[in-house]
């Protein structure tokens, strides 16, 4: 049992989780991540522009059972379009992305995170339940990571593709952010066709690189 000063936490730690994205190939976007590395040390410039849709703790024993039911409600779904909106800054964790609007992803975002949820078993992240009396989530996050085991759920779920961070020491945040939307520009209100779906079972890392994946399959949306 964790708790902090609201609620009261009965969760198994656990660090395997079952993420479910779609990939979004845009050279535009590739390239500012590398620059975002080759200036800055960017820790997420390995990772392919993606959007994800549910990030859910799993224990292997119910893998088979969850990527059954979550590959047959993808099989139903279809490609559909997205908008990239504007680039925005989370001081919070320390992260560039930029929005992302369409009414499919809140759909797909609220299915599979409701559909995964009964196999979860009341498990929860080791680093989450380790942040619980840090302060760092607020008062519905909390709330949520009780539920779901997963913060960022429901209304505080916020479509986005990661464009990276920074390890550098002394950067000035206002005149990064400005060179960022320089050179993402073109493709602000630009839309793009998201016609795949991707799920992946790993272990949790705080190195993304180090990240050892149980399963992953990717769906064409047709």
């Amino acid at each position: 049992m964790i708790q902090s000063a609201n609620t009261t936490f009965f969760g198994t730690p656990i660090d395997t989780v079952l993420s479910v994205d779609s990939i979004v190939e845009n050279e535009t976007i590739i390239k500012v991540k590398r620059f975002m590395n080759e200036k800055y040390g960017n820790k997420y410039s390995h990772i392919p522009p993606h959007l994800s849709y549910a990030l859910v703790p799993l224990p292997v024993i119910n893998l088979e059972k969850a990527k059954n039911e979550l590959l047959d409600y993808i099989n139903n779904q279809r490609p559909y379009t997205v908008e990239f909106s504007e680039l925005k800054y989370g001081e919070r964790n320390n992260i560039f992305f930029i929005e992302i609007l369409g009414k499919e992803i809140n759909h797909l975002h609220q299915d599979i995170t409701s559909l995964l949820n009964v196999y979860r078993e009341n498990s929860v992240r080791t680093k989450d339940l380790e942040r619980v009396n840090s302060g760092y989530f607020t008062e519905q996050e909390l709330e949520y990571l009780k539920t779901y085991g997963y913060s960022r759920v429901f209304d505080c779920y916020k479509p986005h593709i990661t464009i990276g961070n920074f390890t550098v020491p002394n950067v000035d945040v206002k005149e990064l952010n400005y060179t960022l939307k320089e050179l993402l520009s073109d493709l602000y209100k630009q839309r793009t066709v998201i016609n795949n779906i991707h799920a992946s079972l790993h272990y949790d890392a705080d190195n993304q690189l180090n990240m050892k994946v149980i399963w992953e399959d990717t769906v064409s949306l047709e």
